[in-house]
């Protein structure tokens, strides 16, 4: 599982995630305490935005991708890193609020056969998590 974004809603993304028992969290962000922050919800490894979170995903998932790419930041880059970090047949789950339009490659990702989700947070996990 990778999330993209350890704000509020990404930690409780990374949290959550630990308790279906993935192989691995990987968290990506732009802060380093954000990114700190994500080591003790549960992240195995973490990512700063700038350096290269895609080829990290790549290497530990040995050029597969992310089973599931959670984007929980809200800007229309976080997305589609998603959609470039997820592998064939995964999902990406949209959680991030996006104020601005984001692009679709559908010409990268109709071979992929990805699932996409979206949704508000309807709060159904809430006391699992807590």
């Amino acid at each position: 599982v990778v999330v993209v974004g350890a704000g509020p809603v990404g930690l409780a993304a990374i949290a959550t995630a630990r308790l279906l028992a993935p192989e691995r969290i990987v968290a990506v962000d732009v802060a380093t305490a954000r990114l700190d922050a994500a080591r003790k919800a549960g992240a195995d490894a973490v990512a700063a935005a700038q350096e290269s979170p895609e080829q990290l995903v790549a290497d530990l998932t040995e050029g597969l991708g992310a089973d599931v790419a959670i984007e929980a930041a809200g800007v229309p880059e976080t997305f589609e890193m998603c959609t470039r970090m997820v592998r064939p047949g995964g999902r990406v789950a949209n959680v991030g609020v996006h104020g601005k339009p984001v692009t679709l490659h559908l010409e990268d990702l109709w071979i992929k056969n990805v699932t996409i989700t979206t949704g508000l947070v309807d709060t159904h996990s809430t006391p699992t998590l807590l």
